[in-house]
């Protein structure tokens, strides 16, 4: 049954690219093509690194221990995360694709299967980042061997079967649990909602044990011997899961390919585990899911309902601002658009994170942070632009052709086109400028900046939020994709990977404008603001009108 499963979504996959098939394996190759630059800074930013501990034997063994650690320890919560969200919608969401196997014979045959497809589906944190890690250790360290560089392969791949086994445990465990209490009127979205919950605490132990660990107590001893300085991080990273792959790569550093295998036989033993646990749980499975799909509905034997009809538009009464509501309440009940908005705001505050306890740090060290302000501010600027174009592109890029469903209402109503266009334009601009510039702001409070310097920085953020919200709700009007209306696919199309190309160059010249403005330069600052006004009054003009020309009705 698994067979006929995987082989129903490779032919799926097939008849994908029967049609346009140049333009859609051009969008594939330009995918692999940023997935490769991103594993090729990685790759180069590690090989610096390790090219630096080999001065010193101490930070050969105990610095690239730790850098290890850090990645290995990240992959884990990139793979946790993606592994609940994509788990729980196939465990229990309804769809077409599991409808008819849970009312076959075969329904127990559904776990499995989602576990297998989140263990595969989960596995590009290893292509963008196990594997530039492996490769920058191979290159910087000769004498390895290629066995034990695929020992150390195999233990990070163990160790995202794991992370993913451990999460779909969990989900359904919370499920579980939710059930018993709720005495079976469980809901969707308050299982996501504890869902979001669980990993946003286990994020904040794990977050809190390792600021407990000092650089300064570590590095600044210069006579601490080899084994003592491993130990101390050993002994901050032994109670996390990702401790066991890290000491397996770390291993195969130096050739130890014995001890390497002990160690990758460890995490094989934890990944059994979790995955075992998950079968365990899988029993429940089709009682929740049946639970999860009768709804909570009990007609009322007190005659009228006390319930009174709420009015909408709530607060904005115009027709823009009842497309603004709409928008809200839409974003807001997609539970997978809340989860992924979640997972990015996560991410960016635990960058946040992280510079505030580099700050902590470098001033344990006695070193002052105002020294080069300029180039701080070039990277949180940059940082910003960064996470504020996956929102963009995850959220305002799609919104036109996730309206597939829905475009008879939209055709049949006296709304003129341009006014949707305004008001999702209003809507997307003022969330991601506010979380833009509230990242920005906290990520800015670990240097002293005037007031001037913090108008210049925060003017020109904004405007970059604004061009960037344009640009990605305008290639997403210009080019709708009416095939499917599922956010991830549409963000992977070719205008979405265009998005992607044109938003990374705009932020790196938005950065460097930035950095000459600091040291005295004035031109290029007003070339960018002028460039960015002119971009974004043209799209805001040609975009509506070509969504009007659209056959946006037929979409049904």
């Amino acid at each position: 049954m698994l067979t006929v499963l995987f082989s129903y979504h490779i032919n799926r996959i097939k008849r994908h690219f029967e049609k346009n098939r140049f333009a859609k394996l051009a969008t594939v190759f330009l995918f692999l093509l940023l997935f490769a630059g991103v594993g090729f800074g990685i790759y180069s930013f590690l090989k610096e690194i390790f090219r630096f501990t080999l001065h010193d034997s101490l930070l050969t063994s105990a610095l690239t221990l730790y850098v290890y650690e850090m990645f290995l320890l990240f992959i884990g919560y990139l793979v946790f995360f993606s592994s609940l969200i994509s788990g729980t919608y196939l465990l229990f969401k309804s769809s077409r694709d599991n409808r008819w196997i849970m009312a076959s014979p075969h329904y127990d045959i559904v776990p499995e299967y989602s576990y297998l497809r989140t263990i595969l589906t989960s596995l590009w944190p290893f292509f963008i980042i196990g594997l530039p890690v492996l490769l920058a250790m191979k290159t910087s360290f000769p004498t390895i061997g290629f066995f034990s560089v695929f020992v150390a392969g195999l233990a990070i791949l163990l160790f995202v079967a794991f992370v993913a086994g451990l999460a779909l445990a969990s989900v359904m465990l919370l499920a579980k649990i939710y059930n018993f209490f709720a005495k079976g009127k469980i809901k969707f979205g308050i299982l996501i909602g504890l869902i979001a919950i669980f990993f946003v605490f286990s994020l904040w132990v794990s977050w809190q044990h390792i600021t407990d660990f000092s650089v300064r107590d570590y590095f600044q001893v210069a006579d601490i011997e080899q084994e003592v300085g491993t130990g101390v991080i050993k002994e901050t990273f032994q109670v996390l899961p990702s401790h066991l792959p890290a000491l397996s790569v770390w291993m195969s550093q130096y050739g130890e390919t014995a001890n390497s295998f002990i160690w990758l036989l460890a995490t094989a033993f934890i990944a059994t585990i979790s995955g075992g646990l998950f079968l365990i749980f899988s029993r429940w499975h089709l009682e929740l899911w049946q639970k999860l799909q009768e709804g909570n509905y009990v007609a009322s034997s007190s005659g009228h309902s006390r319930n009174k009809p709420a009015k909408f538009p709530r607060f904005f009464k115009s027709p823009l601002g009842a497309v603004f509501e709409k928008e809200v309440l839409v974003n807001a009940r997609t539970m997978k658009n809340v989860l992924w908005f979640g997972f990015f705001a996560v991410l960016f505050f635990l960058q946040t994170g992280l510079n505030n306890f580099v700050a902590k740090e470098a001033l344990k060290f006695g070193g002052r942070l105002d020294i080069t302000p300029e180039f701080l501010q070039v990277i949180q600027f940059a940082t910003a632009m960064f996470f504020v174009a996956a929102f963009v592109l995850r959220f305002a890029f799609p919104s036109f052709s996730t309206e597939r469903k829905t475009a008879w209402i939209l055709a049949s109503s006296p709304l003129n086109l341009k006014s949707l266009f305004k008001a999702k334009w209003l809507f997307y601009t003022v969330s991601f400028s506010v979380v833009g510039t509230v990242g920005a702001f906290i990520n800015l409070s670990i240097i002293d900046l005037p007031i001037s310097g913090e108008i210049f920085f925060f003017g020109l953020a904004i405007l970059a939020i604004v061009f960037l919200t344009t640009l990605g709700l305008s290639l997403g009007a210009i080019f709708p994709n009416f095939e499917t209306d599922d956010a991830e696919s549409l963000s992977t199309s070719a205008p979405g990977l265009g998005f992607i190309f044109v938003s990374l160059g705009y932020g790196a010249f938005g950065a460097r404008v930035l950095f000459d403005l600091l040291n005295g330069s004035v031109m290029p600052f007003w070339i960018f603001v002028s460039m960015s006004f002119v971009a974004v009054v043209a799209m805001m003009y040609f975009a509506p009108r070509r969504l009007n020309k659209i056959e946006f009705s037929k979409t049904l």
